[in-house]
């Protein structure tokens, strides 16, 4: 049950990053039927966000109940910075270079170091 809690968390964290920047996103295209002059208020993927990140919060309370906080800290976290960075560069076409490969490598690399007992 806790690996089920530990992987919601996950996808319902990257949702709620995904959510807001495609909101960002249209909130920056004036042009686009989405966009409203009191725009935050009435735009459905801010409130998206909005909802996956606090739905987030609460399975991270649950996941730190039944796992030691150093590891559902470092894994979490490092999972979603992976996640979300390769989903940035693929869709949005952010920079994915070199130095992000090497950051990301030392942040597993320090992720597998805290965790190893």
């Amino acid at each position: 049950m806790k690996w089920a809690i530990f992987l919601l968390n996950i996808i319902i964290s990257v949702m709620s990053f995904v959510c807001v920047k495609i909101s960002s996103s249209i909130q920056q295209d004036t042009n686009s039927i989405l966009y409203t002059p009191i725009f935050n208020y009435c735009n459905l993927f801010y409130w998206l966000g909005f909802m996956f990140y606090t739905s987030s919060f609460f399975c991270y309370a649950i996941l730190i109940d039944q796992l030691p906080i150093q590891i559902a800290q470092t894994v979490v976290t490092c999972l979603i910075i992976i996640i979300i960075s390769l989903i940035a560069s693929i869709f949005w076409k952010e920079p994915f270079s070199m130095s992000t490969v090497i950051g990301i490598s030392l942040i597993t690399a320090g992720m597998a170091i805290i965790n190893c007992h």
